[in-house]
């Protein structure tokens, strides 16, 4: 039963690092419809849940502080999604390919979203991002992106956060920045 297997992970406070090609519930894959990560667990590693492409719905706690590189990539089926205000950084990739999110409220406490996290998530219009951002990677949300951002900090401070990089590198034209 994967609910007895995922408890066993959970155990340590953190969810184990994985490679794209070892994770230990790839055959189940196609079923998991719904993931509650429990209360005390501070980090979700590199690929942990890669690819579960029937996941609709996610239950994170406010414990959790960081997930890794690829920890929800391609997650097709994932349209919402609550980050908990304990989270301080979004990693590369991490939500990368999950096509049918429709929108997204990074939290307070968060500085920094890093290259690629939201790439390929073609049904994200909206996206609020809190003054507390001060980096936002390459490509953070993709290159054909048509969203909304809701910046909660001043057009210098966002200046300052996307530095050099090529937020959207194609998309930063089609984003209307409120």
């Amino acid at each position: 039963m994967l609910w007895l297997f995922v408890q066993i992970l959970f155990k340590k406070s953190r969810i184990f690092i994985f490679a794209e090609d070892n994770i230990p519930w790839a055959s189940w894959r196609s079923k998991v419809k719904t993931l509650v990560v429990e209360d005390g667990i501070t980090s979700i590693g590199d690929h942990a849940f890669y690819s579960l492409n029937k996941l609709a719905e996610v239950s994170l706690p406010d414990s959790l502080t960081s997930v890794g590189f690829y920890g929800f990539s391609n997650c097709v089926s994932l349209s919402t999604l609550i980050l908990p205000d304990s989270v301080t950084s979004i990693n590369e990739s991490v939500f990368s390919g999950c096509s049918s999110l429709t929108s997204i409220t990074i939290p307070n406490g968060v500085t920094s979203i890093r290259s690629f996290a939201f790439s390929g998530c073609n049904s994200l219009t909206s996206i609020t991002i809190p003054d507390s951002v001060i980096n936002i990677g390459n490509c953070a949300f993709g290159y054909d992106n048509s969203s909304t951002i809701y910046f909660r900090g001043t057009k210098a401070q966002w200046d300052a956060a996307v530095g050099y990089s090529y937020v959207g590198y194609g998309s930063i034209f089609s984003t209307t920045l409120v």
